[in-house]
Formats: structure tokens, C-alpha cells, sequence
């Protein structure tokens, strides 16, 4: 009883995680420190009932050891609650990652900062629930979970993440790898720390099974990998041959922009793509791997990167018709210009496109002739460091528009030149919706906006 309200378990809750002893005899409502003892009275743990002032309470259940109650007699009381500390429970619940990726946060609740994010399968500690935020440990760091994307792990009994192998099959199997790349684990779980890794086509000598993870002979050892990426049959191999198209294109150690840098490749370095996760791709790099946004990888001798894209006598480069994120409206002979110029539009094309989803591409017009020089119906646009783009239109079409037109977006627009900005040196842009950061007023230019970069 608290508050007047009877808080009587649910029979069909989970096994009792522990027991507690308390000072004297339990009285609904009483609240018993964790650890305290009696000689009357013993109490069972249930699974959690509520949460009240930050504290964890359990529904229990009350037997009496002494007086006219046999031993083995059990009775349920109105509801006894137990506060319960991290340091009072001998173990934590084990719980798995339901959503694709989940934030983990410093509180419980949005306003907290995130500090890590982890994956769909991840099995974590529950300490403790807050309102709608579970406390979880996560590589040793405790934080805050939304409740709604976990569940208790299903290998789970109630006393933490470790389980129990089953014993070694006999003989041992021996199984191929058909992904481009396998985490090799100490346990079975990707709660396990990660020990290695083996590359698609490997053959391993699979002695054990829990649940969907094999134990594998590994190093002289032993240790784990998940038991889908295994196959009896052959396997084909499905490394594909790409080209960087950017000058420079970082390397991470994982499958995006939260992983740590672990290098960079510099424009036409070519690379052996083994595997992919959403739009990034694997790659083998130095004697291991990593991982490389798709986007910038292009097909070899594709004229999609600085190594096979031919140069004009005045070292120029022509920006392609059309590429991902950006397409050119008028004729591909005045699309020439410096390799700063061609190579930074289509970089910032790249990112406009990935971070707008939904939204057209970037219209790229005149640029310089194969060689520089007069232009016709410019006044500049001889050296190759000019661009002409069309503002961005707010109904998903690509083609012209003004700043007067509702079908102008300056949004878009704004993030558009702000992403040439970062990508090129920049030394002025005329447009004029001067609302639009980085730009100055220009007769003519309302259809369009002018760049210009260092020379």
C-alpha cells in the first residue's frame, strides 16, 4: 500500500531477481533498505512495479520462517516496497536495442546531451527506470535510455549479460564467411568486446552454438561471430573496384560520421569495396579495413575523379552534364574551369544532396570555355574560377526560377551557397536576395547567382 493504493504484483511477472531481509516485520507501504536483516521475515524481489523519487520498487512478496506458518507456506501481502539502489542489486537486467540506432544520453530525457549511440542487438545493463527513461551501462558509463527501444534480452535470465555456452559440437563444422567483413567477438552477443575480424571466403571451424551466435576456433583459442554471415556453400566474391572523386576523402573506422577518422584518401586512389551499410561503403585500407561514404566513390576511369579526368592547355576540367546532386542547363563547351572550381561544386553538390533529401539538384550553368577567354553574353566567366547556379525551387523541380517567384526557396538557396562557401575559397557572390548570406547586389542576377573563387 502507498499513498493509500494497493500496488499487489502481477502473478505472471518474472521470477524473483533476489531477496532481502528486512528489521522487522513488513508492513504494506514500509519502505526496507536493501541489506537489512531479520530473523522473522524474508522477502522475495519481482520484476519492477514503479518508480517513485528517483528510487526503483519492486512488488514483494512476504513468507513466513518462524510462528503457526509452515516454512513452506507462501503469503502475498497488499504490496511491500522495496527501495533499491544501484549498489543494492547484485545484478542488472539485461536488455537489447530494438531500434536501428538508439542515443544515449547524460539524463533522462531529450534535454540531455547525447554521448554515444549504439546499435539494433546491443545488449546493455538496465540499472533502473526514470518516467519513460530506462538507466543503462554502456561500456562501463551509465546513461539514459528511452525506454520504448529496449527490451529484456532474450539469451536473458535475471542476472546480467553473461550466459552460458552450450557445450561444443561434435565434430566440428566447418563454415565459410559471406559478408565482407566479420566481427569476431569474446561472447556471444555484440555486448562482447570485438577481438578481430575475418574477411568474405574465410573458412572457420565452427565447435559451438548459443542461440544465432557460433563459437569458432580463432588464434589458437576461441571466440564468437554471428551465425547468418556463416554459410556451408561456396562463396562468391563480391569486391567491386571503385576510384575516389574527391580531393580528399576521410576514412572511418565504422559505418559513419560518429566513428573516429582513421585516415584519408586523396582524389583517383582507387579501393576495394567489400561491403556496404546504408550509404556507406567498406573498404580494405592499410592491412585492415574501413569504411568511406559511398557517394564519393566512383567508377573507375569514369571522369568522376582527378586522377583520369583530362585537362585542357590552360588546366582545365569539364564538370560532367549531369552527377550526384548537380546537373548543368546549357552546353557542356562552357563547363570548363579550374579543378578548384569543378572539383568544389561537385563536393558541395555531394553534401546538398545527402543532406536534403527530397530536394532538386543544384543547377550549374556557365562556367569558361575549354581554354578561357570571351564568353559570350559574360563579361567575365575567361578564367575558370566563375560559376553561374539557379536558385532552388520549393516544389522538388529542377528548372528555372527568380526571387520573386513562390516557387523560389531561399532555404535552399542559402544552403546551397553556404556549402560552395565551405568547399571552395570564395571571394564573392553576386545575387540579389542579399537576405541570402554571403552575397551582394548585381544588375541581372535574380535567375541566378554568380561565384567567383581565388584565382
Amino acid at each position: 500500500m502507498a499513498n493509500g493504493r494497493s500496488l499487489v504484483g502481477n502473478p505472471q511477472e518474472a521470477e524473483s531477481l533476489g531477496r532481502v531481509q528486512a528489521l522487522d516485520s513488513v508492513r504494506p507501504g514500509r519502505i526496507i533498505a536493501v541489506g537489512s536483516f531479520v530473523s522473522t521475515t524474508c522477502v522475495s524481489l519481482k520484476r519492477t512495479c514503479t518508480t517513485a523519487g528517483g528510487r526503483w520498487l519492486f512488488p514483494v512478496t512476504e513468507r513466513k520462517l518462524e510462528g503457526r506458518y509452515p516454512m513452506r507456506h507462501s503469503l502475498l501481502v497488499n504490496c511491500a516496497l522495496v527501495s533499491v539502489s544501484l549498489a543494492g542489486v547484485a545484478s542488472a537486467l539485461p536488455a537489447e536495442v530494438t531500434a536501428t540506432a538508439l542515443n544515449v544520453r547524460t539524463g533522462p530525457g531529450t534535454r540531455y546531451a547525447v554521448f554515444t549511440t549504439i546499435a539494433r542487438g546491443t545488449v546493455v545493463d538496465e540499472i533502473s527506470r526514470s518516467g519513460n527513461w530506462a538507466r543503462v551501462t554502456v561500456n562501463g558509463r551509465n546513461g539514459y535510455v528511452y525506454s520504448r527501444y529496449i527490451r529484456p534480452a532474450r539469451s536473458s535470465g535475471g542476472g546480467g549479460t553473461t550466459t552460458t555456452p552450450t557445450n561444443p559440437t561434435t565434430p566440428a563444422t566447418t563454415m565459410r564467411v559471406n559478408t565482407g567483413s566479420l566481427n569476431v567477438r569474446s561472447g556471444p552477443g555484440t555486448s562482447y568486446g570485438r577481438v578481430g575480424s575475418l574477411s568474405r571466403g574465410a573458412s572457420v571451424s565452427v565447435i559451438g552454438q548459443q542461440g544465432d551466435w557460433r563459437k569458432i576456433s580463432y588464434n589458437g583459442g576461441s571466440a564468437w561471430v554471428h551465425g547468418a554471415y556463416l554459410t556451408t556453400g561456396s562463396v562468391a566474391n563480391n569486391t567491386t573496384t571503385k576510384e575516389v572523386g574527391a580531393s580528399s576523402l576521410n576514412v572511418r573506422s565504422g559505418p559513419g560520421t560518429r566513428y573516429r577518422k582513421i585516415g584519408a584518401l586523396t582524389a583517383g586512389t582507387r579501393v576495394n569495396v567489400s561491403d556496404t551499410s546504408g550509404s556507406w561503403s567498406r573498404i580494405s585500407y592499410g592491412s585492415g579495413v574501413g569504411w568511406v561514404h559511398s557517394s564519393y566513390l566512383v567508377s573507375p576511369g569514369s571522369g568522376g575523379s582527378t586522377g583520369n579526368r583530362p585537362r585542357s592547355r590552360a588546366g582545365f576540367v569539364q564538370l560532367p552534364t549531369s552527377g550526384y546532386g548537380f546537373y548543368g542547363y546549357y552546353a557542356a563547351s562552357k563547363r570548363w574551369g579550374k579543378p578548384a572550381m569543378v572539383y568544389g561544386i561537385e563536393r558541395a553538390a555531394r553534401r546538398f544532396k545527402d543532406n536534403n533529401h527530397g530536394a532538386p539538384r543544384l543547377g550549374v550553368g556557365d562556367i569558361s570555355l575549354m581554354n578561357g577567354g570571351d564568353i559570350a553574353g559574360h563579361a567575365s566567366h575567361e578564367l575558370g574560377v566563375d560559376a553561374d547556379f539557379r536558385p532552388i525551387r520549393n516544389d522538388r523541380q529542377e528548372g528555372r526560377t527568380t526571387i520573386f517567384q513562390s516557387t523560389y526557396s531561399r532555404t535552399l538557396t542559402q544552403k546551397a551557397i553556404d556549402l560552395l562557401v565551405s568547399e571552395m575559397s570564395v571571394t564573392m557572390i553576386f545575387f540579389n536576395d542579399t537576405r541570402v548570406r554571403h552575397t551582394q547586389r548585381w544588375p541581372n542576377h535574380d535567375n541566378h547567382f554568380h561565384v567567383r573563387i581565388r584565382r
